[in-house]
């Protein structure tokens, strides 16, 4: 296979890795679904890889040879294996007194892509990937309506005043141990094993916060008093009934409803599926495919364990425009430490990762909470 067309199919693949992404974002495909075609995808962008460094001869370009260093020279770190001079150049030092090093880009996209499988408010809001510790996101509150105004007529101005919501990246941190068998045997997928691992600690933390978080040294939550985000209460104590579904999606302006989600826990979503309106129609509508849970009242739903079970006082869903109205920031390094001495009396090896994540409510009125009657 020649270089240029090893290199077009990879780059075919990622395309559809996007998509799939895309596709999972809008409901049309299962978490279950996509992770796994995205591994078959990932095994095949492996075997083109490895097609495309036996393709490469002298005196043909070699194609990002930074990358292709950092990467070998993290999966040896990973392993254990002295580093080459240049290889240590390659990498860049986290915390340089612990001796952690920051992950590849393409290492750091693999965490990434687990993490949306157990973060599903990560596959609804706007995620941004930031250099600072923080990120400053201008709002508008006082504003004017635009008024037509005729020709050669005079412009009056309007003061409009602005706030800012502030989301501080802030530090989340997990560790996994590996037995230094699997270390040794050059077969095992250990990159992909901690990707995986990683994925799914970082989106199970992460995700709570998103729905519950203060807002004091981790993510605001989407239920957090004092967030801003419209509040529904429910007609009835203890009880979700369809007329209350009915009035939350009217409880936000147009636009936002048009564009809205509905973010609620497994057994709200069973308690829906049974609503009926006062024709007898049922407000869920399944999607025949399978691929995705279904609409409400026309809208996509994402499933989130997070939420509460519908009760008393609680805040059992959230509806609207999640991209509009909550953000979600990364600081773009990821960073791993090996510590090949704390666990060695069981053989073991253990792997710390450290990554920063940040979430705000940007725009509580695109967004409204079902709260249940006390």
């Amino acid at each position: 296979m020649e270089l240029l067309e090893v290199k077009e199919k990879i780059a075919e693949l990622e395309r559809e890795i996007s998509k799939k992404f895309e596709d999972l974002k809008a409901g049309r495909l299962n978490e279950a679904d996509f992770q796994e075609r995205v591994e078959k995808l990932d095994k095949k962008i492996v075997e083109l890889e490895k097609a495309l460094a036996e393709s490469k001869k002298p005196g043909i370009e070699k194609i990002n040879e930074n990358e292709n260093i950092r990467t070998k020279a993290f999966s040896k770190y990973l392993r254990l294996n002295s580093l080459e001079p240049e290889e240590k150049k390659a990498l860049v030092v986290g915390t340089a007194t612990a001796g952690g090093y920051l992950a590849p880009p393409e290492w750091a996209a693999q965490v990434d892509r687990n993490m949306i499988i157990f973060s599903p408010i990560r596959q609804v809001a706007r995620v941004v990937a930031i250099s600072h510790q923080y990120i400053n996101v201008p709002r508008l509150t006082v504003y004017n309506d635009a008024t037509f105004t005729a020709e050669n007529g005079t412009i009056t101005p309007a003061d409009m005043t602005f706030a800012q919501v502030q989301i501080t990246a802030n530090k989340i941190t997990r560790a996994t141990q590996v037995s230094r068998e699997l270390l040794r045997d050059n077969v095992f997928n250990l990159d992909g094993l901690l990707a995986e691992v990683f994925g799914e600690l970082f989106g199970k933390a992460e995700g709570t916060k998103f729905v519950k978080g203060s807002g004091t040294g981790e993510p605001q939550g989407l239920t957090a008093s004092g967030n801003g985000v419209t509040s529904y209460t429910t007609a009835t104590a203890g009880t979700l009934a369809a007329d209350d579904i009915i009035k939350a999606y009217h409880a936000i302006y147009t636009a936002y409803a048009q564009a809205g989600v509905w973010a609620m826990n497994r057994n709200t979503i069973l308690a829906v599926r049974l609503l009926k309106d006062s024709y007898g129609r049922y407000l869920f509508n399944p999607d025949v495919t399978g691929a995705a849970p279904g609409t409400i009242l026309g809208r996509p739903i994402i499933e989130c364990p997070d939420y509460d079970d519908i009760a008393a006082s609680k805040v059992v869903a959230t509806f609207g425009d999640f991209k509009n109205g909550y953000w979600i920031v990364d600081r773009q390094d990821l960073e791993l430490l090996v510590a090949d001495q704390l666990y060695a009396a069981n053989d073991l090896v253990g792997f710390f990762a450290t990554k920063r994540v940040g979430g705000a409510v940007v725009r509580g009125e695109a967004l409204v909470n079902i709260t249940i009657h006390a």
